[in-house]
């Protein structure tokens, strides 16, 4: 599934705490 930068932003954001933190476990769920 294509999510572009703003969605994903949003998604760490909500999910992983902050945008940098990408690799955090809810982050890679999402």
């Amino acid at each position: 599934m294509y999510l572009t930068q703003e969605v994903k932003k949003d998604i760490f954001k909500e999910f992983g705490g902050n945008e940098v933190n990408t690799g955090s476990a809810e982050s890679q769920i999402a």
